[in-house]
């Protein structure tokens, strides 16, 4: 799983099939977050919180592995 914020979009989408993990998860975050106050971050995370759940659990079942 990787975090990527929409500058980054185009460049991450090549990184991973040159990597030749094409399924690899992406995590879209906002941009730029260095100006994100503690409650924009918890609130960020909060929204995000399912997307990453989701890819542990499809890496846990692409692989077999028991949660």
């Amino acid at each position: 799983m990787t975090f990527v914020s929409p500058p980054f979009r185009v460049m991450a989408l090549r990184r991973r099939e040159s990597l030749g993990v094409p399924d690899l998860p992406l995590v879209w975050v906002v941009h730029p977050m260095m100006n994100l106050m503690s409650d924009d971050i918890e609130a960020l995370a909060d929204r995000i919180f399912p997307q990453v759940l989701e890819a542990i659990a499809s890496r846990l079942q692409t692989t077999g592995a028991e949660a």
